[in-house]
């Protein structure tokens, strides 16, 4: 039978591209989710990417579904899984921490750029980036 490209039900993080990615190419689906990582910060179009495959790829368990019902039903799960994905975000310790600071961040960046101050945005990602990376390192160690 020969190998299909299928979403991973087992091997999944938001709608299981890739894990199923992963399988197909016969390699580690974290090196699949560092590419479209990457993909994403360097262009953006890891993430329109990532979108469109959870869409079109079918899952394991409906392979064998025709695509018109495939999609629609992809469509209902990535949504469930990104509603399920925030929710963990909430009910976990830092979640409301890290996401009000990103909130925070956002709108002291937008008012800057109102007052006339306008900062490089790759600049601020960047630090913003290594700050909450050693927020978390920092907060695994103190437990």
């Amino acid at each position: 039978m020969a190998n299909r490209l299928v979403r991973s039900d087992s091997n999944k993080m938001i709608a299981g591209v890739c894990g199923g990615l992963g399988v197909y190419l016969g390699i580690d689906p974290t090196i699949v989710r560092i590419a479209f990582i990457v993909l994403t910060l360097a262009s953006g179009i890891g993430f329109a990417l990532y979108i469109v495959l959870a869409i079109v790829m079918p899952g394991a368990a409906s392979a064998e579904t025709p695509s018109g019902k495939t999609i629609e039903r992809n469509i209902e799960d990535l949504g469930e899984n990104i509603v399920k994905s925030v929710n963990q975000l909430e009910d976990s310790r830092g979640g409301p921490i890290l996401v009000a600071g990103l909130l925070i961040a956002a709108g002291v960046f937008f008012l800057l750029g109102n007052l006339g101050i306008h900062l490089n945005l790759g600049l601020i990602v960047s630090i913003g980036l290594i700050g909450v990376g050693a927020w978390l390192v920092f907060r695994n160690r103190s437990r």
